[in-house]
């Protein structure tokens, strides 16, 4: 059932829309496979986003079992270094492409909150 009920050809927000005197935190209403990313610069504003598109409250404090610590790079060698400038520009350019899509989804999401606030 759960299968037949994705295979209309609504969008799932949509059906989020349409459903909204359900609880917001239903899972059934959340599209099974979707893309989301957060930019590490911008993680309240991705904390934000990720919230408001699956319709849940945030969490009051990060659970520390999420919070990741970065490697230190003092065992890389020369030749790693030398790869990751060589990297770089490729590196820069999805950085640049994720942020101006991410750009677009916030101010998406910030003129759904208005339309909703303005009724």
């Amino acid at each position: 059932q759960q299968f037949k009920s994705h295979m209309n050809h609504e969008s799932w927000q949509e059906r989020l829309v349409q459903s909204s005197s359900e609880s917001p935190t239903d899972v059934h209403l959340a599209e099974p496979d979707f893309l989301w990313f957060g930019i590490t610069e911008r993680m309240k504003e991705s904390s934000c986003l990720l919230f408001h598109t699956l319709r849940t409250k945030p969490v009051k404090e990060v659970p520390h079992e999420r919070v990741v610590k970065c490697s230190p790079t003092s065992w890389w060698t020369g030749e790693h270094r030398r790869e990751v400038r060589r990297r770089e520009p490729a590196d820069y350019a999805v950085w640049r492409t994720a942020n101006a899509i991410f750009d677009v989804r916030v101010l998406r999401m910030i003129h759904g909150l208005k339309e909703n606030l303005n009724g």
